[in-house]
């Protein structure tokens, strides 16, 4: 096995029926990849090797056989979708716009049913496909300047009805995500009291999430001061004409090490550098600063 995959579980699974059939399902795909994730480690035909290997191990010779079919189908489709997409293959297509992304569904869609059987591609690639088509019809309904804000929300729930369950439910929880930090800026911008948002979120989320919230806030808004009183004090050194270059870095480096521990120290320096481009930006482009400042 190759180092990558040392210690680690089998993803994946080979069902049978109660006549000892092969059932089709996403597990095989799964399986597939799994030990197809080493590719960067093995040669392909080694990889295949042992992805045969252990079909026989684990269901008997016609089962077997079926679903070496299966993964000759789909590393026939892999092949050939790399081939088609690569530089070459695209030669002449504007890549990057909504058209070309609906080109390479509709190309991809089409090479699955031309190499695989429909089963095989209902069942490694059924969901995948329904999501990439509710995206791209999510696309044309939110660049639809023709309807209004709410009809397009009433096309977008309707929309959703064609995802699995599953996906229409995470989609859903991160709508009412948005829309309780949508109120809660809103109660912000009006003035209530973090007593009030307190009770706003207990109200939606239950007690102890509210807590954990109230907790997260806490430790952001203490955060957020440590890392204002580390830049300011930055700020200084920068400015010390009396300092040469080597030793601003001496004393900056000083300065982070007595103010923040490890574990903070690799959070401050992403921090740090975020705010740095930031204000670098600023400068490059000071008529969106003026503009940001005005709003």
């Amino acid at each position: 096995m190759p180092k990558s995959l040392h210690g680690t579980d089998i993803d994946g699974e080979l069902l049978l029926d109660a006549n000892g059939k092969l059932i089709v399902n996403h597990g095989i795909r799964n399986l597939f990849e799994y030990f197809l994730s080493a590719k960067n480690e093995e040669p392909l035909d080694v990889i295949l090797g042992r992805i045969r290997e252990y079909i026989h191990k684990q269901i008997p010779d016609e089962p077997a056989r079926h679903a070496i079919a299966i993964l000759d189908s789909y590393i026939g489709y892999k092949m050939k979708l790399e081939e088609i997409e690569s530089p070459e293959g695209l030669q002449g297509e504007e890549l990057g716009t909504l058209e070309s992304i609906k080109d390479a569904l509709t190309r991809r869609m089409l090479l699955r049913r031309q190499i695989m059987s429909a089963d095989v591609v209902q069942a490694f690639f059924g969901d995948e496909e329904k999501y990439d088509q509710f995206n791209l019809q999510l696309i044309d309904i939110k660049q639809n300047s023709v309807l209004t804000p709410e009809a397009k929300e009433e096309q977008v729930l309707e929309l959703e009805k064609m995802l699995p369950e599953n996906i229409q439910q995470m989609r859903q929880e991160e709508r009412a995500r948005l829309n309780r930090a949508k109120t809660i800026e809103e109660m912000r911008k009006n003035g209530r009291s973090e007593e009030d948002i307190y009770e706003y979120r207990k109200q939606e989320l239950g007690e102890a999430a509210a807590q954990r919230w109230q907790k997260l806030e806490e430790n952001r808004k203490l955060w957020d001061n440590k890392v204002d009183s580390y830049m300011e004090q930055r700020k200084a050194i920068t400015s010390d004409p009396n300092l040469t270059p080597q030793e601003q870095h001496l004393a900056i480096e000083r300065l982070k090490y007595e103010s923040f521990d490890e574990v903070e120290i690799r959070r401050v320096n992403l921090e740090e550098r975020l705010r740095l481009q930031n204000k670098q930006d600023s400068q490059d482009n000071p008529t969106a600063q003026k503009k940001e400042t005005e709003q």
